[in-house]
């Protein structure tokens, strides 16, 4: 994620949501792809979005994850935004979110 000027509370408001579509929850995209078939026992502190300091941040990072996983959680993780980049996210889940 690049670094999104002062002022710019659109672009932060939507990584935002982005981030909640994708951590947030047993219906979020990482939950269902690292959590649900047990490849950690948890997210790791710091994951999301970070937009509170100067330069913003976003991580994917699991608790727990057994050695023999580490390659399959990264290939799990890149396998997961690349279908987002062309898939997008479900517009229900969207608007669900939205309206929270």
């Amino acid at each position: 994620v690049n670094q999104i000027a002062a002022g710019d509370t659109l672009d932060s408001f939507a990584l935002s949501v982005a981030s909640d579509l994708l951590l947030s929850g047993p219906q979020a995209v990482f939950y269902e792809t690292l959590i649900e078939p047990q490849l950690g026992s948890g997210f790791s502190p710091g994951t999301g979005y970070a937009g509170s300091r100067r330069e913003t941040s976003f991580s994917v990072g699991l608790k727990g994850v057994a050695e023999k996983d580490v390659e399959e959680v990264e290939q799990r993780i890149q396998a997961t935004f690349e279908k987002l980049a062309k898939e997008g996210f479900p517009r229900e889940r969207v608007d669900v979110t939205l309206h929270q």
